[in-house]
């Protein structure tokens, strides 16, 4: 329910200049400002479920978002682990060792 919260609050609140230029800050954003909404507005919570069963069924416009938003994300982590203890993309992917790894540098 979480990405249909997510995919909902980026058609009604998102930017892509944003989404391009700091992913993980704007996805938190609309993220945080989805919740809001939908706490007030039943539709708003409506239209996450329907997103969700949406991308559950395999609808494209749903997983080509969900993809984007996975693909930008893991980007952005990758560049912050790397600034931070020089882990590569290859250390990502085996995430469960990324902390260890890291931490025995």
């Amino acid at each position: 329910m979480q990405f249909g919260l997510l995919g909902t609050g980026f058609q009604l609140f998102g930017y892509e200049e944003k989404l391009q230029s700091n992913p993980l800050q704007h996805l938190f954003e609309v993220y945080v400002q989805v919740n809001k909404e939908a706490a007030d507005d039943k539709s708003v919570a409506k239209a996450a479920q329907e997103f969700f069963q949406r991308l559950e069924l395999g609808d494209v416009q749903a997983l080509s978002l969900w993809q984007k938003f996975r693909d930008l994300s893991i980007e952005e982590y990758i560049r912050v682990y790397k600034k931070r203890n020089g882990c590569s993309r290859s250390l990502w992917e085996w995430r469960p060792l990324l902390n260890l790894y890291c931490n025995a540098k």
